[in-house]
Order: C-alpha cells, then structure tokens, then sequence
C-alpha cells in the first residue's frame, strides 16, 4: 500500500515494512511518540520534525508508523481481510441499488444481503470481533473512540475476545451515561 505522508513523501508499506522514497526498507515495531535519547543525541541539536514518531528504527511520519502497525496487526488475525472484503462488495451492491431505485430504473439490481458477511463472522469470530472494535475506534465520539482503540489493541495481542468486547461495551456504556448525567 502507498501513502503519501503530511511531508508531501511517499511510503510503500507492506505489513510492519516500510519503503521511503530513497529505497530503504524499515521494521516498524512501535509507534511512540517519546524519542530515544541515543535518536536524539544523533540529531546532534536538530530539531524534530513535529508529528514524527520513533518506529524502532528510523523516524517516521506518526501516520505512516500507524499504518504499517495496523497493517500488520491485521495480517495476524485470520478472516479480517476476508470480513473486510465482503463488506465492500455489500456496500457496491446496495449503492448500485439505491442509484437504480433513486433513478427510477426499470432493470432494478438485486438487493444486496448480508449473507455472506454473516457467515464469515460465524467463520472469523475474532475477526468479526476485531471489526466491531475498529468500528468504534473510527467513531467521531472521543470515548467511543477511545474504547474501540483499546479493545482492537487487546484483540491484537490475544486476549478473549468475547471478554473484551463486553468490556468495551460496558466502558462506552458508562461513558454516555456520565455524559447524560444531568446532576
């Protein structure tokens, strides 16, 4: 995958291996946003660029350091991509239905159904269980957010899912019930 950075570069990222524009390939295995002191000592008093991150080896745009983990997080959780893929093909078939009835069309596409995606959940429940976590972490609310990030995390490094869903559900729940609390 290609990504152009907020530095105008652009990195080829394939799992936790980034490609920069100079052809040099680095292992990210972090994405921290504390700087090593033998990094900054190399600097030798320049300063940082803002919204770098250290990745482990190298100094990164933090979006970059991002993608490569969540790149490579992905890859270790069997049926994500196949979860991810069947919930586009879903999203085609019902906007090509929409347009057609929106138009007026007198050959009107089939429904689209969510069969598919239904059974690879049966199939990939971590995986399914991972997409409900990264739902909440793309939320606009900052502690649903915040919940969905922790949660995908946990299922990233192998906790039970089912426990770990039930607790971010809960931790989202009290969130908006403070939020609501009127005293």
């Amino acid at each position: 995958m290609k990504l152009t950075a907020n530095n105008g570069k652009t990195y080829e990222i394939n799992g936790n291996k980034v490609t920069g524009e100079n052809g040099k390939t680095y292992t990210v295995s972090k994405c921290e946003a504390q700087i090593p002191a033998h990094v900054i000592r190399m600097m030798k008093g320049k300063a940082i660029p803002a919204g770098y991150v250290w990745g482990g080896e190298v100094l990164l745009p933090r979006e970059v350091a991002e993608a490569a983990m969540m790149q490579a997080q992905e890859e270790k959780i069997e049926g994500v991509d196949e979860i991810a893929a069947a919930k586009m093909a879903y999203e085609i078939a019902a906007d090509k239905f929409r347009i057609a009835i929106e138009r007026g069309a007198t050959m009107i596409p089939q429904a689209p159904n969510t069969d598919k995606i239904d059974s690879l959940k049966a199939q990939f429940p971590r995986a399914a269980a991972w997409h409900k976590a990264d739902a909440y972490a793309q939320a606009c609310n900052y502690a649903k957010a915040a919940a969905g990030r922790k949660a995908r995390t946990r299922i990233e490094n192998g906790e039970d899912y089912v426990t770990v869903l039930a607790d971010m559900d809960s931790e989202w729940k009290a969130a908006a019930e403070a939020a609501t609390d009127n005293n």
